[in-house]
């Protein structure tokens, strides 16, 4: 997700080879050989790019890349409470931690660096306006309006739900229903099907 969301923007991207640092047996082996992969990969980028610091928001692919530049200064960004597996053993290396709220300092390190810095979001968010995206979405400001989202990639068991009961929803609201690209073209046929005096108060989005 992150590989087309960085290239629809320009800029330059590299990815890193990875697995989870989770699982047993068979699992195991496969994994430790993609971090083993990763590390010469992202130490390798590393080397070509010099970077002056390294910046992290976990994820199993950060594994690999903050042990190549362990030596090189690295901000973790925390974006949960909790943080997950992969920033609590980066953690030990990091120089500076950035977390939302004062309980994430519950699970990291009493003996390093750690901000508060709340969530961080782009300046555009705070300009919203809800009148504004009514007509953004093309949807009438009198009606109910249900946002159904299953994360980054879609979960495909909300959006079953969702299209199973859509007709009954479209009669008593307007519905934006963002599928994630992985479960798209499942769905793709059943929502053309939607009766058209329902399909107006429908706005599904990859």
């Amino acid at each position: 997700m992150e590989a087309d969301l960085v290239q629809r923007a320009n800029i330059p991207f590299r990815s890193v080879p990875a697995g989870g640092i989770h699982g047993m047996g068979l699992r195991s082996l496969i994994n430790s050989y993609k971090l083993l992969r990763g590390y010469f990969a992202a130490r390798k980028i590393i080397k070509e790019f010099k970077p002056d610091v390294l910046f992290f928001t976990g994820g199993y692919v950060a594994i690999p890349t903050g042990l190549a530049g362990r030596k090189i200064p690295t901000l973790l960004c925390l974006p949960d409470i909790e943080p997950g597996l992969a920033i609590k053993v980066l953690s030990r290396f990091a120089d500076h931690i950035a977390v939302p709220a004062e309980e994430s300092l519950a699970f990291l390190p009493t003996d390093k660096n750690i901000t508060i810095t709340g969530y961080p979001v782009r300046k555009e968010l705070l300009a919203w306006d809800r009148d504004e995206a009514f007509g953004v979405f093309d949807l009438d400001p009198q009606k109910p309006t249900l946002l159904v989202t299953g994360g980054s990639l879609g979960a495909r068991s909300i959006n079953k739900a969702v299209i199973q009961s859509i007709n009954e929803l479209l009669e008593k609201m307007q519905v934006i229903h963002i599928t994630g690209q992985k479960t798209w073209q499942e769905f793709e046929e059943e929502i053309k099907s939607i009766p058209e005096e329902l399909a107006k108060n429908y706005r599904p989005y990859p």
